[in-house]
């Protein structure tokens, strides 16, 4: 005789008398496997498309707004505030614009379709614009809440007052800037705004920053700029006397100087000088004729495949006739000041505070470089920042011209091509496995340490597919990296399903953990240890079981946290539907009847005994089970484990005793899942560690007592 389950089931194992068994166990011992991948969802559970420009009321019904105290007022007509999701509890920033103020309000259709094409947008350095709602008078854009302080101040609390980082650290910045303008831009999409401001940080795991961990440049509201907000130098008083002063002369300093032409002859005329219209050049005529708002089908770097009617209306707000072909390179002007800043400590247009001397200055001086303050800075940064200092936007370099200088492309280290095979092998075999096995894979992978084999084969594969150097794969560069292994390519019936099955999100790219999860090896995926802190990861209350609430928390904090509210609801029934059909505790009432059961309910209760407990012995059941395994012997295990645990207190899986805090999820589940990028240099930007940072607060303490406050930039 043989304990078959915990609930005391005695099978004879001779004779046949097995089959009878079984099928008795079948009552309470739950033994059907996962259900394999649907062709209907084995692509990715995020197919539909995503929402437009939604109502007051669906804006009610989702978010509530965190504090009113957390509202911040960049100008007298735009602010963000701090929101929360009411299903998911993940916060956002919420972008508030009146309709009045937006430079497109006479065409309401283009700012939709913008504001679409916008929602599709996907980048490591993008603060992701998750949804966007018409609110009475007022735009708001709904997006990844990324991590304060901006940049600049950061790297001078970092720095001892001033913002001056070593020159790999600039590059680093500008390199993270410049691959999401380039995506950006190929894509008909131009920030208009861009400053240091917007320039924040993200950690890697969503939160606020941690030690010794890189950090990550998050760019926000790009795309804002033109359509729902004026660009920079555009709204601006000319009174020096306005009570906004120091913004507006912020805004100035980072404005192009095709953009300040207008504003320029507003302060001639403010100060009765003669104005004369400017007339654009023939050159400049045939520019505008032949690319302008009319007619614009010509984009500056090759890709672009969205946005056209908004870059041509775009085009039609330029000050300067002859920029209106090139409204993007407004942005690399922008990351310029920004890369001239972080090299020398200080802004080219700091020491300007008269609105005309500076905007004259930017228009026709342009930025100067002194020796003295260059002379530690080498040859080949000076060379990039001045070339993307240029007056005549046409002289500038596009993103991705610049993603191709030697002072900001990154090496890529040669990947043994069967490293690659097996990574495109391990994919094809992810596909066959439902959304539920698919959730638990991304989970073993972000729980995976930076110094793991996988993670380090994955993320080498990753850059040498990313041709662009744009941190993302599209299917062109997915499919070129297949077409060297003939074998798999003849294996594999159709590429595009497996690119989508592997684009958990459906934006059209595969970003780097979904790369990583889609490759990982099928033996990562059945390792107890790595199956137990999976599990973990989803047994958040620590009671040992694990629900069909639990598993849809987790899933919208790994995968919907960037999804509009129609997403996310499409991702949960995917779920719902693979764990009702494991019968997996779903109302509270099935909760409590699941993890107070015994074996006397369950013998007395059939709902009881439908109700399929999902511990770790049966997580582990699930996730291990393959089609050529012995059914009945993997039951048996699971039962007999299940049996000594409960009885005798011993782990006979052997990981039980791993209680250490979780790599992934982070402790805070109120920050919104943020992508990583594969490509970092090494030693670039990171967070301060914190023996030098209590090291330096000790010198500072020391200074201040001997001989007062040191004064900014002494450290």
């Amino acid at each position: 005789k043989f304990p078959f389950c915990s609930h005391h089931h005695i099978l004879l194992l001779s004779d046949g008398s097995l089959s009878m068994g079984l099928s008795v166990a079948r009552l309470c011992c739950h033994v059907e496997p996962l259900p394999p991948a649907k062709p209907t969802i084995a692509a990715a559970p995020v197919a539909g498309p995503r929402p437009g420009l939604q109502s007051e009321e669906q804006y009610q019904g989702r978010y509530k707004y965190i504090e009113e105290e957390n509202r911040v007022e960049k100008d007298d007509n735009y602010c963000w505030v701090e929101v929360e999701s009411k299903s998911s509890g993940l916060r956002y920033i919420c972008h508030r614009m009146p309709i009045s103020e937006a430079p497109a309000k006479d065409d309401p259709q283009l700012i939709e379709e913008h504001l679409a094409t916008l929602s599709d947008l996907e980048h490591p350095h993008l603060c992701k614009v998750v949804e966007s709602f018409k609110y009475y008078s007022s735009y708001y854009v709904v997006a990844e809440k990324a991590h304060a302080p901006p940049l600049l101040d950061f790297l001078a609390d970092r720095e001892g007052g001033v913002a001056r980082v070593t020159e790999k650290e600039a590059a680093e910045v500008v390199r993270q800037i410049l691959s999401a303008l380039s995506l950006c831009h190929r894509n008909n999409l131009v920030h208009g705004r861009l400053e240091p401001d917007a320039l924040l940080l993200a950690a890697p795991d969503g939160g606020g920053p941690k030690n010794g961990r890189p950090a990550q440049v998050k760019i926000a509201g790009a795309g804002l700029g033109f359509v729902l907000r004026p660009p920079l130098g555009q709204g601006v008083s000319v009174s020096d006397e306005s009570n906004n002063l120091d913004k507006e002369l912020g805004s100035l300093r980072c404005a192009a100087p095709e953009n300040l032409q207008e504003f320029k002859r507003k302060l001639a005329a403010a100060a009765g000088e003669d104005v004369a219209d400017p007339v654009p050049t023939a050159g400049q005529k045939l520019s505008y004729i032949s690319h302008g708002a009319a007619g614009m089908q010509n984009a500056p770097e090759q890709g672009q495949v969205r946005g056209r009617k908004v870059r041509a209306a775009v085009a039609t707000l330029m000050d300067d006739p002859g920029a209106r072909t090139l409204p993007e390179r407004a942005d690399i002007w922008a990351v310029g000041l920004i890369a001239f800043h972080l090299l020398v400590g200080f802004s080219p247009f700091a020491g300007l505070g008269n609105k005309k001397q500076l905007v004259d200055e930017i228009v026709t001086g342009g930025v100067q470089f002194s020796p003295l303050d260059w002379k530690n800075v080498s040859q080949a940064a000076r060379e990039v920042v001045d070339s993307m200092l240029k007056l005549s936007p046409k002289l500038r370099p596009t993103a991705s011209e610049l993603l191709r200088n030697p002072w900001l492309k990154l090496v890529r280290e040669p990947v043994p091509w069967p490293v690659v095979r097996e990574l495109y092998r391990n994919a094809a075999l992810n596909l066959k496995e439902g959304q539920f096995k698919k959730l638990i894979i991304r989970v073993i992978a972000e729980q995976l340490p930076a110094e793991h084999p996988h993670i380090l084969n994955a993320t080498a594969a990753f850059i040498a597919l990313d041709k662009d150097r744009d941190g993302l794969l599209s299917i062109t560069e997915f499919r070129e990296g297949l077409k060297h292994f003939p074998d798999l390519e003849e294996c594999i019936d159709d590429v595009v399903s497996l690119f989508e099955a592997m684009d958990r999100n459906g934006s059209n790219h595969l970003n780097t953990q979904e790369f990583r999860a889609a490759t990982l090896p099928p033996f990562e995926a059945r390792d107890a240890g790595n199956l137990w802190q999976a599990f973990r990861a989803f047994d958040r209350d620590d009671t040992g079981i694990i629900t069909t609430n639990e598993v849809l928390n987790l899933a919208k904090l790994l995968e919907g946290s960037l999804l509009a509210e129609e997403q996310m609801e499409e991702l949960m029934e995917v779920l719902k539907e693979e764990l009702g059909c494991l019968c997996v505790a779903s109302t509270p009432e099935e909760v409590t009847l699941v993890r107070e059961a015994t074996t006397w309910t369950k013998l007395i209760n059939p709902q009881a005994r439908r109700l399929r407990p999902i511990d770790f012995e049966e997580f582990h059941y699930l996730c291990r089970l393959r089609e050529h395994h012995n059914l009945c012997g993997k039951v048996v295990q699971k039962e007999v484990y299940r049996f000594v645990n409960t009885s005798m207190g011993m782990d006979l899986y052997n990981v039980r005793q791993h209680t250490a805090s979780l790599p992934w999820p982070p402790a805070d589940l109120k920050a919104s899942y943020t992508i990583q990028s594969a490509h970092q240099f090494k030693g670039g930007l990171a967070w301060e560690n914190p023996a030098d940072k209590a090291a330096r607060k000790t010198r500072k303490a020391a200074r201040r007592s001997k001989g007062g406050e040191p004064q900014e930039g002494a450290e």
